[in-house]
């Protein structure tokens, strides 16, 4: 299981929610793909997501996130919450992904 979190927060001022919530999830999307590929296997062996949201009005900007990474609208299981709040101040996002490597 990898627990991904951007908790490289880039300044919100002036910048619509949505795209810094893209952003952040694009980040976390690469940082999974990073674990599966050092792992011996891909992105697409990610079978369960669980995104938890700072607020749930930001979830189109995830699904964007997620078709640039699945183009193909192969999607894994995902589950989204909305939290009162995440671990660290000021984040957005955090996304918690299962693989199982070799399986695509």
């Amino acid at each position: 299981m990898v627990r991904a979190v951007d908790d490289r927060r880039p300044a919100t001022v002036g910048r619509p929610r949505e795209l810094v919530t893209r952003r952040g999830q694009t980040r976390v999307w690469r940082n999974i793909k990073a674990v599966c590929e050092k792992a011996g296997g891909k992105v697409t062996d990610v079978v369960r997501v669980s995104t938890y949201l700072a607020d749930i009005a930001d979830v189109e900007a995830v699904h964007r996130a997620r078709r640039e990474i699945f183009p193909d609208g192969d999607y894994p299981v995902a589950t989204m919450f909305e939290v009162a709040k995440l671990g660290l101040p000021g984040l957005l996002l955090e996304t918690e992904a299962m693989a199982v490597i070799g399986c695509s």
